[in-house]
């Protein structure tokens, strides 16, 4: 009896590698460092817009339009929070430098990412199965931690880029004689410039990168030259292999302290929101570099309605500012997302069944200046 193996790519198989770019906005080839176990479905997508013509004719249908511009794409990766030994690099390490800016690992034994005016950018790759996504130029303009009881610890990022591409199969029509590769018709518009492809059929793990495509012959020009490929064999895209980065961190660690004092908390969200302007130019067929507005910082915190509480009241109509930290930790050591100076709204009080909630949310506020929030990696022990 023979194998069936069904042609649709499948929902469950997905990886991810994020890689901060040596050139901001050039495509960062992914190393096994940057890999990332998505926690739910990441995704990567840019699509191009058209405009009627203006021209007068004698019809009601549309039957001429230009095509625009690229304007930014959109990516989002969801992710557990894993922890290396000795605060080295978690999983997700590039998109942390890459949200508050800045990476300082000087203090023995912490791994601290603090806000700077100026952000690195990220290639972002996603295998979906068979097919393999990237982008380059990527920003992050959202970070989030919903904070839960259960299960694990999964901040969410998400963000736009310059250029996304793609890197599906195909079949060589012809063995190649030199770094241009022929495939069967139609199938190079499964292929962008700058993707790395494989010889599936060999499974040696050789990786090429395309540096041009010619979709009216079906050709791909590589970097280098293959040996010894023939008619008939399929290529594919190639990512790194790579093993999980450190030991995933569990919610029923998570405590918040309001002023260095343990408090209890219902399911709440911490939100980094980092918004960028991409430079969109007369001449530039794709975004230009990105710039980074005004950033908001904020907490909706919940909790049951005990009689201690009642002082939230008093301290929103003050305009009192808490000192507020999240902290979640495994047996490798912890992460803290630590706000100094947050402004809590009025109180609202609900209902969860029997008894009474008290929700409100926070806004972070700066110090000095980007200080309104840190993300701190701190060894086991410390």
């Amino acid at each position: 009896m023979s194998q069936y193996c069904p042609s649709v790519q499948k929902s469950n198989v997905q990886r991810a590698f994020a890689m901060i770019e040596t050139v901001p906005g050039e495509l960062e080839k992914p190393t096994a460092s940057g890999f990332v176990a998505p926690a739910g479905r990441g995704s990567i997508s840019q699509a191009p817009t058209y405009t009627d013509s203006p021209e007068l004719s004698n019809t009601l249908d549309v039957v001429s339009q230009s095509r625009d511009a690229m304007p930014p794409g959109d990516w989002s990766l969801p992710m557990v929070a894993r922890l290396a030994a000795n605060a080295g690099a978690p999983q997700g390490d590039a998109m942390f430098h890459a949200a508050l800016g800045k990476l300082d690992t000087s203090v023995s034994g912490k791994r601290a990412y603090k806000l700077d005016t100026c952000r690195p950018t990220l290639s972002l790759w996603l295998q979906n199965d068979e097919t393999v996504q990237f982008m380059s130029g990527c920003t992050v303009e959202s970070l989030e931690w919903a904070v839960d009881r259960d299960g694990l610890t999964i901040f969410t990022f998400s963000g736009r880029g310059r250029r996304a591409g793609i890197v599906g199969v195909g079949e060589l029509a012809e063995a190649p004689t030199s770094a241009t590769v022929k495939l069967e018709t139609g199938q190079s518009m499964a292929f962008s410039i700058g993707g790395y492809i494989t010889n599936r059929t060999k499974q040696d793990g050789t990786e090429y990168q395309i540096t041009a495509i010619d979709t009216a012959t079906d050709t791909i020009v590589l970097d280098s030259a293959p040996a010894e490929w023939v008619a008939g064999e399929e290529i594919g895209p190639w990512l790194p292999v790579a093993d999980s980065i450190g030991k995933e961190v569990e919610n029923n660690s998570v405590i918040l302290l309001i002023d260095d004092v343990e408090g209890k908390m219902r399911p709440s969200t911490f939100t980094a929101s980092l918004p960028t302007q991409f430079l969109e130019e007369i001449g530039d067929q794709y975004p230009g570099e990105s710039a980074d507005n005004k950033r908001s910082i904020t907490m909706d915190m919940s909790v049951y309605f005990r009689r201690a509480e009642a002082v939230r009241f008093g301290q929103a109509l003050e305009g009192k500012t808490l000192s507020v930290k999240l902290k979640a930790k495994n047996e490798n050591g912890s992460i803290e997302v630590a706000m100094p100076r947050v402004r809590i709204s009025s109180p609202t009080i609900g209902e969860d069944d029997a008894v009474l909630t008290l929700d409100s949310s926070g806004t972070a506020l700066g110090l000095t200046g980007e200080d309104s929030f840190t993300i701190t990696i701190t060894k086991a022990g410390i």
